[in-house]
């Protein structure tokens, strides 16, 4: 989704796949991909890892020009495992709360971009 750093840590917003490439070479088709935090603490020498929306989901996105930037809001498909990938899924890392919208019966999301 982006990286940035902030007070002396490196915060990596990602969509994980906990596995990869397991079961299908042209996978990934294993268990669904969650919403988590990694931060980089370069002085301590540690990762810290958090779980922020165990959601199956894919395409993370943010607007991109707060790349490599902090950003607050944070975007992603429904995965596969959820309803045929016709919801969007909004993260508030400030406030921590998320929402969604569903497209309806026949629709089918993918990456997006902002204009």
């Amino acid at each position: 989704m982006n990286a940035y750093d902030h007070d002396g840590r490196i915060v990596v917003d990602v969509v994980r796949h906990p596995k990869m490439f397991v079961s299908e070479i042209p996978g990934p088709n294993e268990e669904g991909p969650t919403l988590d935090r990694w931060t980089i603490d370069l002085n301590a020498g540690k990762v810290f890892a958090e779980r922020l929306d165990d959601r199956a989901q894919e395409f993370p996105r943010i607007d991109e020009r707060l790349t490599g930037r902090r950003h607050r809001y944070g975007y992603s498909v429904a995965g596969e495992l959820q309803a045929g990938g016709s919801i969007v899924y909004k993260f508030d890392f400030d406030s921590r709360r998320q929402a969604s919208r569903l497209f309806g019966p026949g629709k089918g999301l993918s990456e997006f971009v902002f204009v």
